[in-house]
């Protein structure tokens, strides 16, 4: 079975360079079927190396190449062989890099908070359940004034459900009750 590489090297260079290199084994050699191997190989590479992306991604980056194959052989009519394909392996290695290689889409689990649960962290201070003390600092203890102002909100205060839904806190008419 194949495994994902612990390789340090993006994948997008890998992307990139695969076409390129498959384009000048074929130039070089004269024949394309060592390019199609060279280009088969980098795509196995990249492919094992990116299926903890997950398979959208690596779907994504499989067409992307084709696209890119394929439109290098196009503008290899108007620019030059050479030309076509350095920018169409730039443009896939850029791609590489955006949808797979780019960390913000990988979890952190070297304890570093994620774009994703920073914005989470901001919207519980608006939208989450209502506590004592302060949120950000979760092992401090409730002082006491914390908790007076707790009991007084729950003794003179009442929820009250209007006609219409909304949810209104009003004076109960015996403070003590």
């Amino acid at each position: 079975m194949l495994r994902p590489s612990t390789s340090r090297v993006p994948t997008a260079v890998v992307a990139g360079l695969s076409l390129v290199v498959g384009f000048a084994a074929a130039d070089l050699t004269g024949v394309r079927a060592i390019g199609a191997v060279v280009l088969a190989a980098g795509g196995l590479w990249c492919g094992v190396r990116s299926w903890a992306a997950g398979w959208w991604r690596l779907l994504l980056v499989l067409l992307l190449a084709v696209a890119l194959f394929v439109g290098s052989h196009v503008l290899g009519r108007v620019l030059g062989a050479w030309p076509a394909v350095l920018l169409a392996g730039a443009m896939l290695a850029a791609g590489t890099y955006v949808v797979v290689d780019r960390r913000s889409r990988v979890p952190a689990v070297d304890g570093a908070s994620t774009p994703g649960f920073v914005l989470t962290e901001k919207l519980l201070t608006i939208l989450g359940p209502p506590q004592l003390g302060d949120h950000t600092a979760p092992r401090r203890p409730v002082s006491d004034d914390e908790q007076e102002r707790e009991r007084r909100l729950h003794s003179d205060l009442e929820r009250v459900v209007g006609p219409d839904g909304s949810v209104y806190l009003v004076e109960r008419d015996d403070a003590g009750a």
